[in-house]
């Protein structure tokens, strides 16, 4: 009788192992389901922000949530670093050159003295005082001309990024000459890959591939756990031809080039990326810069200052590893920095891959 009730006991013993064991499989089973699942969410997105198209596949349970929001903040953003709205700070404080300083808010104070310090540290290649000059070509609002040289030697001697002056216990920011204006167009929108980044964290965002006129940012990765694969423009294809491709995530990937807006005259193209020097756009031998670096906003800066620095200073940022590039000269030489040697594919057969 006590084996017979052993053996029971056993018996008993064996079931709720095994029960077990299904239960653990089944929620494993309803848990990889739910998370599989939850990965494929996508919400896909395209506005009108900052003058440019910006798109976003966005990939997680709440997908749709942070799409909107990242609309959302990419908006106000917009409102209030613009130099063209009459409701931005900046705006504001264009308006006062040379009469007063202006109160801004703590994060635009911000982000306005590092693009100064930036600007400082380029030697003047990279300028966010550059607005009376982008405003005399009228490139960016569609008033296009070109300009007399006496007209650009006035609009010259107001770029002076030593006269955009902080005063951080009052919260200002003053342009000590009557004229002046900051046009920060040339790294807002690398610096808005950041506000989108938090808010994909902020939601859980399993992935994401945003893009803001020529810079596409990768969140993570795709719901199949690869990389993000991305193609870089060709400059003197169709917008959507590509010469070259790479995987990239969790970085932005910045391009600067000559046919993002231009136009025409004589058969002479005038594109809008300005030297500070000259007052002309850029003449450097290169045709398209790309940037590939976590830091949106060291991304377009960095593509802006290295196309009109031009390909004789490429050599110099060869070997850095806190960015990459990839740059096209107007002979179709193709130069790729040695930290993405092995990473990029060119794709166009006419297109010659120099430093392999």
């Amino acid at each position: 009788m006590q084996n017979r009730k052993g053996f029971w006991q056993n018996m008993r013993k064996k079931q709720t192992w095994v029960a077990s064991i299904f239960l653990i499989i089944v929620l494993g089973i309803v848990l990889t389901f739910y998370f599989f699942n939850a990965r494929q969410v996508k919400a896909v997105t395209s506005s009108f922000i900052m003058d440019t198209v910006v798109t976003q596949q966005v990939y997680g349970k709440n997908a749709e949530e942070a799409a909107e929001e990242v609309i959302q903040k990419l908006t106000e953003f917009e409102q209030k670093y613009s130099m063209y709205l009459e409701t931005s700070e900046i705006y504001r404080l264009n308006e006062a050159a040379g009469r007063e300083a202006v109160a801004l808010s703590p994060d635009v104070l911000s982000f306005l003295r590092r693009a100064a310090e930036l600007s400082e540290s380029s030697g003047g290649v990279f300028d966010i005082t550059i607005a009376p000059l982008t405003t005399l070509w009228g490139i960016t609002t569609g008033n296009t001309k070109v300009p007399d040289q006496a007209a650009i030697e006035r609009a010259k001697s107001l770029v002076d990024i030593h006269s955009l002056v902080f005063d951080e216990e009052n919260q200002t920011a003053y342009l000590q000459k009557s004229g002046q204006a900051v046009d920060l167009g040339g790294i807002a929108k690398g610096f808005s890959c950041g506000i989108a980044e938090k808010i994909y964290e902020k939601y859980g965002v399993t992935g994401a591939l945003l893009s803001i006129g020529g810079n596409l940012y990768a969140y993570k990765e795709k719901p199949d756990g690869t990389e993000f694969k991305v193609g870089v423009r060709d400059p003197r294809g169709e917008e959507n031809a590509y010469f070259a491709s790479l995987n990239i995530q969790d970085t932005v990937v910045s391009t600067s080039g000559d046919y993002e807006r231009y136009f025409e005259v004589d058969g002479v193209r005038y594109h809008h990326i300005l030297d500070p020097d000259t007052g002309y756009p850029s003449r450097s031998g290169l045709i398209s810069v790309t940037i590939i670096t976590p830091d949106g906003t060291l991304a377009e800066f960095w593509s802006t200052t290295l196309f009109i620095q031009g390909k004789e200073a490429l050599e110099k940022y060869r070997y850095r590893d806190d960015f990459g590039f990839i740059a096209v000269d107007s002979d179709f030489n193709v130069y790729v920095s040695e930290n993405l040697r092995e990473k990029v594919m060119i794709t166009n057969e006419n297109y010659l891959k120099i430093w392999d």
